[in-house]
């Protein structure tokens, strides 16, 4: 019996682009079924009989293409042209990352250098290139190290001004220029790999494989970090406490300088922090009112907690699921695993996230109080500490303050959290303790007594 293929896609411009694929070889022409993968989540997929194996992908987001032989997903597939910011790609890691646990290889097709078109639409002069975060590249080495299964990264070509090479689908020569190496990876992946796959053997012995690994290695070595993230590492487990009874203790860490440098934005996530009050802390047995000191609190969480130092990734990003998930989940495997860790609970440090900007209650008055002033500053309603805060930063970087500001209102600038958005369902995976502006909430694997 012929083995059969079947490709599952996460939306419609994924399933024209396979389909376009299927005249580039004799491979992708056999495919049997092309489908976009139902918009529900991955618990309604499941109740609805969808393809358990598919489900498990999508545990923590959707691929953009997953290849299947004979029902079993042998192949992931992540295609993005926005690669020059860094975060684009690096909030896709946690697909990346679950893929990998199940022993699915990956592939992800970005340009690894392009350049911005906002910064094009100002000057008909060359534009810097900006590079793809290299932790992106050290994310699929650990995976591939850590999991024994191949996660690769492709490039894809750029134009002179260093914008992503377009085809027109029905031009095969085209196609096969920009798409040419990741097609024939998969169709060599699937035809000569995905029995050995399937039948849980290691493929990365496999010469095609094991240069494509070597090439990812390559560009993982080339370091080009530019951080927009704060990552606080070794941190004592007594300053996590700390920060819980007294949220401004996050300012004294980061230092107010911080605020006053770059995007408007942190202004709002200072405000956020001036206002924190902690009121509910998750326990293994549920909530409870917050202690207002360090050793009742100590007493509450988990035993563990004090035995390892802590990372703290502070986001300044409102309510939204990207990029922070992706960025998580990649900061969690690069520098909070064993060499070999496979599970969260492999840890060198623990990791909390503070995210001041999001309460866990809706409702919360506080919150309310934050929206409010948003407003009255971006409408010019009078004054407001949010605009007295404005007024220091234009003051110590000797600029002219005044409308327009780059502070708009919108209700996610001062978030509330879902426990079914895909954010709340890494974050709950992967960190160990989530701050918000309210509430301390426990990472799954905690629920339960280890």
């Amino acid at each position: 019996m012929p083995d059969t293929y079947q490709v599952w896609c996460d939306k419609p411009s994924d399933k024209t682009l396979v389909e376009a694929f299927r005249r580039l070889s004799p491979f992708w022409a056999d495919v049997s079924s092309i489908q976009v993968i139902p918009n529900s989540g991955p618990r309604a997929l499941a109740s609805n009989f969808f393809d358990r194996q598919v489900v498990s992908l999508l545990e923590y987001d959707r691929p953009d293409i997953i290849i299947l032989l004979d029902g079993h997903p042998v192949l992931v597939i992540e295609i993005t042209e926005h690669g020059y910011t860094g975060d684009n790609p690096l909030q896709r890691f946690a697909r990346v990352v679950r893929a990998a646990e199940l022993g699915v290889p990956l592939v992800h097709f970005t340009p690894f250098a392009r350049t911005r078109f906002d910064e094009m639409l100002y000057t008909d002069s060359p534009t810097s290139a900006r590079r793809v975060s290299s932790r992106l590249f050290e994310g699929f080495v650990k995976l591939t190290e850590t999991y024994k299964v191949p996660i690769v990264a492709m490039d894809w070509p750029v134009t002179p001004r260093g914008t992503p090479v377009k085809p027109d689908l029905q031009n095969s020569t085209q196609l096969r220029e920009i798409f040419g190496e990741l097609v024939d990876y998969a169709q060599h992946i699937c035809e000569h790999d995905g029995a050995r796959l399937i039948a849980g053997e290691n493929v990365l012995n496999c010469e095609v494989i094991k240069s494509a690994v070597q090439a990812t290695k390559q560009k993982a070595q080339q370091t080009n970090v530019l951080d927009s993230e704060i990552r606080l590492q070794n941190i004592p487990y007594d300053k996590i406490c700390r920060i819980i009874a007294n949220p401004k203790v996050m300012v004294e860490l980061l230092g107010q300088d911080y605020f006053m440098k770059g995007k408007d934005h942190k202004l709002i996530a200072l405000r956020a922090i001036e206002d924190s009050l902690i009121e509910l802390v998750e326990t293994q047995t549920g909530p409870v009112n917050a202690p207002s000191n360090v050793e009742e609190l100590r007493r509450i969480l988990p035993q563990e907690f004090s035995e390892k130092p802590w990372l703290i990734f502070y986001s300044g990003y409102e309510w939204r699921g990207q990029p922070n998930g992706g960025i998580v989940t990649n900061t969690d495997i690069l520098y909070c695993r064993t060499p070999t860790g496979a599970t969260v609970k492999d840890r060198t440090q623990y990791l909390a996230v503070v995210w001041p900007r999001v309460f866990y209650k809706s409702n919360n008055p506080r919150r309310s109080v934050l929206l409010e002033e948003l407003s009255d500053f971006a409408n010019s309603n009078g004054p407001c500490r949010l605009g007295d805060l404005v007024k220091q930063k234009r003051n110590l970087r000797g600029q002219v303050f005044g409308h327009p500001n780059y502070i708009a209102y919108r209700t996610k600038s001062i978030g509330a959290w879902s426990e079914n958005s895909t954010v709340a369902r890494i974050y709950r995976h992967f960190c160990d303790l989530i701050i918000l502006n309210d509430r301390v909430l426990l990472g799954d694997h905690w629920k339960t007594v280890l």
